[in-house]
C-alpha cells in the first residue's frame, strides 16, 4: 500500500491537539459601528467541537485539516480588535467587558 506523503503514519487526537485556551470578543449587542461585549479567555474544545476525536491514517488526517479549518473558522468570526489585545493576558473563564466601535482606530475599554 502506497503511504501518500506520510498519511500512514498520522496520529490525530483533538483533544491533546486543541488542549488550549482561546481570546475572543463574546458580542453582546451591535448598535450600527458600536459592539458591546466581552473580551473572554475559554478553552477553545467547548466552543467549537462537541466532542474529541482520535483518528489515524489518511482518516485522522483529514480530519485535523478539516479541524483546522474549522478552529480557522471560528477564529476570524470571534476577532479581538487589534488595540485591544492586551486584555487578552487572562487567566482562563476571565472577561472584561468592552464597547468597541469598530470604525478604524476608534476602540475603548468600557
Amino acid at each position: 500500500m502506497a503511504d501518500f506523503g506520510g498519511v500512514k503514519s498520522v496520529e490525530y487526537d483533538r483533544e491533546q491537539t486543541y488542549a488550549g485556551d482561546v481570546c475572543y470578543l463574546r458580542v453582546d449587542d451591535v448598535e450600527g459601528t458600536v459592539v458591546t461585549g466581552e473580551i473572554v479567555n475559554e478553552p477553545i474544545m467547548g466552543l467549537i467541537f462537541d466532542e474529541g476525536f482520535e483518528g489515524t491514517n489518511a482518516y485522522g488526517y483529514a480530519k485535523a485539516v478539516d479541524d483546522a479549518r474549522a478552529v480557522i473558522f471560528w477564529t476570524h468570526d470571534h476577532p479581538v480588535p487589534a488595540e485591544l489585545m492586551y486584555l487578552c493576558n487572562l487567566e482562563a473563564g476571565d472577561a472584561v467587558a468592552v464597547r468597541a466601535d469598530m470604525t478604524p482606530s476608534r476602540l475603548y475599554q468600557q
